[in-house]
């Protein structure tokens, strides 16, 4: 059992969230050298999961959902709706594309685990071949580790294992825990083109596939004129806001690169401007959602006439109720099997009600969650529907 409350060293495991993609990735690559896949065959080929979209289902490939072109957006709501990978993937079919296949930049998780899934993704073959012998795959085998990193709530409480949740048996989009000492192995492997200590991983060719653009983004980064790709690899609770870690990448960077006019201070200046930036953004947004609700409103309905289960076909089943007859909140509770997802639904304004998450719910959640607005038959009044942003529940009979 590991301790508590030391510093870290250079074997601790940290959790590298979606910077695990990348190792994914070069998985594939390596089966698709073995013969046993093709960058160009359809992935609804090779698994049981596929795309309401239909010419993403008869044409996206390996490379559209590595590279997020398959026109589904993040979904990432999803995670605490279900808890396997199977039950994730069977839910993608249903799930409605942002955009059209192919026409835009759209990160998604789920096709890292469709990835992973068709590739096997993660086997312990790939982190024996790099060296990192302490570097776990997923978040489930942290507890039996003896040493790594452990988050804090902002009053300094621990938060226990469990909060992960769902999200806790993620593995080829999420689920990577690395040391410093290790992950300088996948480094090395990454500045020699997939050969590491004369092991080649990857060939050339196929090293240069995985690591050229396939869809460009809005704004690429740069740093002093050299392209410059980052990842924050945040992922639930192991992903804190603050200016040092940024700083100090910047400053790495500069010193490797050799830049002769280093500005640490006003980069540090810089950076906290932006997080100053960051603060009003979120404010502004708050305020402007507050000015929106409509004063003096109420319920077209006593409450308890919203009750019942609401269904979707990617998302599942939601019960609502009324916890007491004098209550003045609803409660909605994730009927799928698995799920422990469940949160306190507050008045808002006409027929809408506004989410009161625990702490312990997933931040990816509360972050994309918004109000839930009900819907009724023109010609009766009575409830038909709840509609979360974009996604509409359907009350069953």
């Amino acid at each position: 059992m590991a301790q508590r409350y030391l510093l870290p060293a250079a074997d601790t495991l940290f959790e590298i969230g979606s910077c695990t993609k990348a190792f994914t990735s070069l998985v594939v690559g390596q089966v698709v050298e073995q013969g046993k896949l093709s960058w160009s065959t359809p992935v609804t080929t090779l698994h049981p999961a596929s795309f309401k979209d239909p010419i993403a289902a008869s044409q996206a490939t390996l490379i559209d959902i590595l590279s997020h072109q398959t026109g589904l957006a993040c979904h990432d709501a999803l995670f605490e709706f279900s808890n396997t990978t199977d039950d994730w993937l069977s839910r993608v079919r249903h799930l409605e594309p942002f955009t059209s296949f192919h026409s835009a930049f759209q990160y998604n998780n789920f096709m890292y685990m469709l990835a992973g899934d068709i590739a096997e993704a993660l086997k312990a073959g790939i982190l024996a071949l790099l060296n990192m012998p302490n570097t776990i795959g997923t978040q489930e085998e942290m507890p039996g580790s003896l040493d790594h990193a452990r988050s804090f709530d902002a009053k300094g409480n621990l938060i226990p294992y469990e909060m992960d949740g769902p999200l806790g048996q993620t593995s080829s989009e999420g689920g990577i825990s690395t040391s410093a000492n290790d992950v300088i192995q996948w480094l090395r492997a990454l500045l020699g083109r997939g050969t590491l200590s004369g092991t080649q991983l990857v060939n050339d060719t196929t090293f240069e596939k995985l690591t050229s653009p396939h869809k460009t983004i809005e704004k690429p980064r740069t740093k002093g004129g050299h392209h410059s790709l980052m990842h924050t690899g945040g992922f639930h609770w192991n992903c804190g806001v603050g200016e040092l870690p940024g700083l100090l990448s910047e400053v790495i960077a500069e010193r490797l690169l050799f830049f002769e006019n280093r500005q640490t201070s006003k980069r540090s200046d810089a950076a906290r401007e932006e997080q100053r930036k960051g603060q009003e953004r979120e404010r502004r947004a708050a305020e402007e959602r507050e000015s929106s609700r409509l004063n003096g409103t109420s319920p077209s309905h006593p409450l308890d006439a919203y009750e019942g289960t609401y269904a979707h076909s990617a998302y599942g089943r939601i019960k609502i109720t009324r916890p007491t007859p004098t209550s003045p909140n609803l409660h909605a509770r994730v009927l799928n099997p698995g799920s422990k997802m469940g949160f306190d639904l507050a008045y808002w304004h006409l027929d809408g009600f506004a989410p009161v998450f625990d702490p312990s719910v997933n931040p990816l959640v509360t972050a994309v969650m918004g109000n839930f607005a009900f819907e009724m038959y023109p010609a009766t009044g009575a409830v038909r529907a709840c509609v979360v942003p974009g996604e509409r529940f359907v009350r069953e009979a």
